[in-house]
């Protein structure tokens, strides 16, 4: 019998080894993905009006990279918390859309790994806004987890992969176009969306929906019934202090209320879109 040998098939052949050298502030150039292009499972995030703001210098997104506010964490994050009750630390599922839309824009301080220090764009083509857009970040180890990063970062037998955090826009059934509505930053993944957001595809978003392992129980709803629900659930964070305290203060409201115009904006009441188990899971 012949012997069968399984390895890196990205290496293979090219003559690479695995290994990124960090630049001389200790940062790391990694693929980060892109946009107008699509993921492994063939769902596209087009450059919209809202993706092409944040590219200019001035945007939200960059601020919070130049401020050194954009952190990295391991993996997504997930609808719920660790709470410890008699010794014992379990997963207790957020009821709270707010919660979970709060949750999506900040870091878990235990479970940061990195720092983004500059987000960087290539466009293949300027002049035709429906060309890809590949974008790249410069990262270091961070945070609690950091030696975890760096060393997946230092090992060339381990291919470090990065993920987009975003929210997206409701979507319809068979839709492959996912329109971004918040870009928070990335994350340390075990495995991209983008097939060559990885370190050994490097020269030098995805969406939650599809992390929630929920494929097999989708469900339409009415944009308008969605829109009646979040605008209940702002009015009610708002007029109870003790909920606008659980869900992060005024200034989560304020990250809110722009989704939601975004929201009211880009779909007319007679809409429908699709979600699994809840229309919070549009989040």
């Amino acid at each position: 019998m012949a012997d069968i040998s399984l390895g890196n098939i990205i290496l293979a052949n090219t003559g690479k080894k695995g290994i990124l050298p960090p630049d001389q502030d200790g940062r790391y150039l990694l693929n980060a993905g892109g946009f107008n292009m699509p993921n492994h499972a063939g769902i596209t995030y087009p450059a919209n009006d809202y993706v092409r703001a944040q590219i200019d210098a001035n945007s939200d997104l960059q601020r919070r990279v130049k401020m050194g506010y954009c952190k990295m964490e391991v993996e997504h994050p997930e609808p719920y918390f660790y709470v410890i009750e008699n010794g014992i630390k379990y997963a207790k599922p957020m009821t709270d859309l707010l919660q979970w839309i709060n949750r999506l824009r900040s870091y878990d301080p235990l479970n940061i790994c990195g720092l983004i220090s500059e987000v960087l764009f290539k466009f293949e083509n300027e002049r035709n806004p429906m060309a890809p857009i590949w974008n790249y970040i410069r990262c270091e180890p961070f945070g609690p987890r950091g030696p975890e990063f760096k060393e997946s970062l230092a090992n060339p037998r381990h291919n470090t992969a990065v993920s987009i955090r975003t929210q997206i826009s409701p979507f319809k059934p068979g839709e492959t176009r996912k329109n971004v509505e918040y870009w928070t930053g990335y994350d340390w993944v075990s495995e991209p969306g983008m097939i060559h957001a990885n370190k050994h595809m490097t020269a030098g978003c995805e969406s939650f929906l599809d992390d929630f392992g929920l494929r097999d129980n989708i469900r339409k709803f009415a944009v308008k019934d969605m829109l009646e629900q979040l605008e209940e659930a702002l009015h009610t964070e708002v007029t109870d202090q003790d909920a606008l305290i659980r869900v992060g203060g005024m200034e989560a409201l304020d990250h809110f209320r722009d989704v939601l115009n975004v929201m009211k904006s880009n779909y007319k009441s007679g809409d429908a879109g699709v979600v699994k188990v809840a229309f919070n899971d549009i989040f």
